[in-house]
């Protein structure tokens, strides 16, 4: 932006960065399954689903109110991952580190310099939190409504 500026528009910046992880509300519901021996058990009873009876368990996925809008495609995904031990045993691990190391921006050394220049650029009416029913994981069956915002969003940019 800085050797072009007359080359860019706008931004449209869609994902905040992710700070204090460890002490957002899943953060701390979830980190005792982060903790060793924690990954290495729940990895080892991942293999279990795909033997029956318990191999019904990761096809009744769907029925549960969590994955019930997931298409067919992710919950096919969903499914091969959760009986897979050593990719049970990596998100496990990766979430324990990702506990660990991503805290205060101030020290965060994934994030760069430019984020209080980004701050103090952006005009303030710009910024939306959604506060409707967009998931976190938005991506997976609401993509729709961000998309329309979006698009409401480059419109506004290409009218100037």
């Amino acid at each position: 932006m800085h050797a072009r500026p007359n080359a860019v528009s706008g931004a449209l910046l869609l994902f905040p960065t992710v700070s204090n992880i460890a002490s957002t509300p899943n953060g701390r519901k979830l980190s005792w399954l982060f903790h060793h021996p924690i990954p290495t058990i729940v990895s080892g009873l991942s293999r279990l689903l795909t033997f029956p009876p318990l191999s019904v368990i990761p096809y009744a996925l769907s029925y549960t109110s969590k994955f019930n809008d997931y298409p067919p495609d992710q919950l096919n995904i969903i499914k091969s991952l959760v009986t897979s031990p050593h990719v049970v045993y990596s998100a496990l691990t990766m979430a324990h580190d990702e506990m660990q190391t991503i805290g205060s921006l101030a020290k965060d050394e994934w994030v760069g310099d430019e984020v209080s220049s980004v701050k103090a650029m952006l005009d303030e009416h710009r910024v939306l939190v959604r506060d409707d029913d967009v998931p976190h994981a938005f991506c997976i069956s609401h993509s729709i409504p961000v998309a329309e915002t979006c698009i409401e969003w480059i419109k506004e940019i290409l009218m100037g």
